[in-house]
């Protein structure tokens, strides 16, 4: 990979991460896109843009924070916790990484809820008798 060749697919890589965050793109586009990609420079380009730009993943942004960037819960507004810990302060890689498992989890807790509502409904009445509500 030539250094002449690495900023031109950089600034490409930028343009292309731009026009694909957009609402409307033709299948034409989608394509270039693709075929864009596979020059190695150019996908090694666009693959280090995503790595390094902050995502939203659902409730869960990465945002800049004093030294690096935050996970933010977008319920409350403030840093998300994670493993007993305050997700401020981190590089954008493992912030993005930590946003991603968050929204994940959120997830998995939507798709559980009308089961566990569905349980939470049925009592048990003092005959050990278990009725519908």
């Amino acid at each position: 990979m030539s250094a002449a060749r690495l900023p031109k697919a950089e600034a490409e890589a930028r343009d292309w991460f731009e026009r694909l965050g957009r609402t409307s793109i033709t299948t034409a586009e989608l394509y270039a896109f693709r075929d864009w990609r596979d020059n190695e420079a150019n996908d090694a380009a666009y693959t280090r843009l995503e790595r390094e730009t902050p995502m939203n993943w659902g409730r869960f942004l990465v945002q800049p924070s004093a030294n690096g960037f935050a996970v933010v819960d977008s319920h409350t507004g403030e840093p998300a916790s994670f493993a007993k810990t305050t997700m401020i302060d981190l590089d954008v890689e493992d912030a993005n990484d930590v946003a991603r498992l968050l929204a994940g989890r959120e997830g998995h807790r939507r798709r559980l809820a009308p089961a566990a509502t569905a349980k939470r409904g049925r009592r048990i009445g003092h005959l050990g008798v278990e009725s519908g509500r």
